[in-house]
C-alpha cells in the first residue's frame, strides 16, 4: 500500500492529499471511455472517487481531471 500511496500522490497540501490514476479503453468505434479514481486523504478520513465518462474523440482524454478536479470542488474536498 505504501508503493501505491507514493505512485499515486498528486497533489499535496497542508489540508489534504490527492491520489489518483486514470485509464482509457479504447474500442473498437466511439464512444471510448475515460475514467479518473483514486482518494483525498483529509485528516483522518478517506474520500474515494470515481469519474467515468464517453470520449468521443482523443482530444476528450485531457479532460479527465479537470472534470474530476471540478467535480471534487463541488463537493467541498479539494
Amino acid at each position: 500500500m505504501r508503493a501505491v500511496k507514493e505512485i499515486t500522490l498528486l497533489e499535496k497540501t497542508d489540508t489534504y492529499e490527492l491520489h489518483g490514476k486514470t485509464g482509457w479503453w479504447i474500442g473498437p468505434a466511439p464512444p471510448q471511455i475515460g475514467w479518473w479514481v483514486g482518494w483525498i486523504e483529509r485528516g483522518n478520513k478517506v474520500y474515494p472517487f470515481a469519474l467515468n465518462f464517453d470520449m468521443m474523440k482523443d482530444d476528450d482524454a485531457a479532460k479527465r481531471i479537470p472534470i474530476g478536479r471540478e467535480c471534487l470542488k463541488a463537493l467541498g474536498k479539494l
